[in-house]
């Protein structure tokens, strides 16, 4: 019998061994996870051995998104691209846990020096795929300049999306919307790339003693122009074999690849609550990451005060491109209430509620004509 090399369940159960190059290493390795019985109900076919067992799983069953252990499969992989967000790390996590499972999230950190942010990943550290991307975190939606890694995706479960912090996928199914619909959209299609809708808040949650009340119902814009923008830029789910193909993993239309893999099931079915709006000091504590990123704001200016000062004299000078000015503005304006949306929905899915009937979302949705985003 060949060697069984499983590559991710020996950095998920080790993570004293991992790093974004161990990713594209084989290792020897066998999970104490996986059930012969549960894997070859799932299979339907009894294998000689559970080595053969183990073998087919590694080859064949995790693409195939199969249940390898009592509630447990490798359907869905729901990457994190993320850098310093104690405020939505936790509930994050939490929330996207209940879809896939510790084992089907993978989160890679992208130089985080927070400290609470940082205890938050080592309370995780034994149960989530935890990896040190140490480049602007943009570059993990390209597959290409990252195909090791793809391939180790690609290997190991049916369908993958990157996500930010802020946002929080979701299934519409049977005049429902939650997180228990995500795995039964998925099932129950082979679509290349469903295109997930991005829905951003109309105001900040509610805030607690120790940040955002996530038990508070949040209100989100559903309006047709504000559902025609979200279903362009918002993220893609993307069936695993197809990633290195479409070149992108991440937002919907940006990439011809992707659009070229859209098809009318793609649309409608998963949706994103994009938590857009925050606080005012935890919104601008955001966007100063992409501007220390792009250079717009030095790294030695950090405070919230001297950042306004600076940014408002930069904004004085001139000079500064579209994508500078939209990030400036975003630091600027935090806080500021937003216009008002013709048509909005409030829903608790945040907070834990797993599944919510929403007539109203429903039937924008059914209604909306999705048919312009199809490839010509």
């Amino acid at each position: 019998m060949p060697r069984l090399r499983d590559t991710y369940f020996f950095l998920l159960e080790n993570p004293e061994h991992r790093s974004f190059e161990a990713c594209w290493q084989l290792f020897d390795y066998r999970t104490r996870s996986f059930a012969r019985a549960v894997y070859e109900d799932a299979r339907r076919f009894r294998f000689a051995t559970e080595a053969h067992a183990y073998k087919d799983w590694l080859t064949h069953g995790r693409a195939l998104g199969l249940r390898f252990a009592p509630g447990k499969d490798t359907l869905l992989k729901i990457i994190l691209k993320v850098k310093d967000e104690p405020v939505l790390l936790p509930r994050w996590i939490a929330y996207h846990a209940d879809i896939v499972g510790h084992h089907n999230l993978i989160i890679m950190d992208c130089g985080s020096t927070d400290p609470e942010h940082l205890r938050v990943l080592e309370a995780y550290r034994r149960r989530v795929l935890i990896v040190g991307y140490e480049r602007y975190y943009d570059t993990i939606h390209d597959t290409v300049g990252n195909a090791a890694f793809y391939h180790l995706i690609e290997k190991n479960c049916r369908y993958v999306a990157v996500l930010d912090a802020d946002e929080f996928l979701f299934g519409r199914r049977a005049g429902t919307i939650g997180p228990d619909n995500v795995l039964p959209v998925l099932r129950e299609g082979n679509e290349g790339v469903h295109a997930g809708t991005w829905f951003p808040n109309v105001a900040p949650p509610e805030e607690g003693a120790d940040g955002p009340d996530w038990s508070r119902p949040i209100r989100f814009d559903m309006s047709a122009d504000s559902i025609g923008h979200g279903t362009f830029a918002g993220k893609a789910v993307v069936r695993s074999d197809l990633c290195r193909a479409v070149r992108h993993v991440g937002h919907n239309l940006h990439e011809p690849q992707v659009v070229a893999r859209l098809g009318p099931g793609s649309f409608g079915r998963l949706g994103i609550l994009h938590v857009s709006r925050l606080g005012r000091a935890a919104t601008r504590t955001r966007i100063l990451k992409h501007l220390h990123a792009r250079a717009i704001v030095p790294p030695t200016i950090r405070g919230l005060a001297e950042v306004e000062r600076h940014l408002r004299q930069r904004v004085r000078e001139g000079g500064l491109d579209a994508g500078a000015r939209h990030y400036v503005d975003l630091f600027l304006d935090a806080g500021a209430p937003a216009a008002e949306p013709s048509a909005t929905f409030s829903t608790a899915l945040i907070g834990g509620a797993r599944s919510e009937r929403n007539a109203d979302l429903d039937r924008q949705l059914a209604t909306f004509d999705f048919t312009r985003f199809l490839p010509h």
